[in-house]
């Protein structure tokens, strides 16, 4: 494995030995994916599209684009201010389930020397791995 210097020694990359934590890892980004067609399906619903229509008019959108498409619809069918707010907490929370799936694919994993999990995060600096979580009600 290659040895890369970090502030904490060094560490080697490599993936983590943990099946059970590879397989979290691998079930949050196929949930993410079901995710990611999820709002495209709200898409296709608020605009009153057909799945082949909205497939195509989405298909190299982000999923940050696909949240505000959803957001400008829904704007435009309602004046009702808590439904809005109701739609955006639902929006908010799509937003952090997809940063913490990026943390997860994005970031470089690697074993530090007493064996532990670390990976390289947002600030270039090597650091504990993300916790195991358990499944919230969704199964992800």
């Amino acid at each position: 494995m290659t040895q890369l210097r970090a502030s904490m020694d060094f560490v080697a990359l490599g993936l983590p030995f943990d099946s059970a934590l590879r397989a979290a890892a691998g079930d949050a980004a196929l949930a993410h994916g079901q995710l990611e067609l999820m709002l495209r399906m709200t898409i296709k619903s608020l605009a009153g599209l057909t799945i082949k229509e909205t497939l195509d008019a989405t298909q190299k959108s982000k999923n940050w684009e696909l949240r505000q498409e959803i957001l400008n619809i829904f704007k435009s069918k309602t004046k009702d201010p808590s439904l809005r707010m109701k739609l955006k907490a639902l929006l908010g929370k799509c937003s952090r389930l997809s940063q913490e799936r990026n943390k997860l694919r994005h970031n470089a994993w690697a074993l530090s020397k007493d064996g532990s999990v670390v990976t390289k995060g947002g600030n270039h600096a090597w650091g504990a791995s993300p916790n195991e979580r358990r499944p919230n009600k969704f199964g992800i």
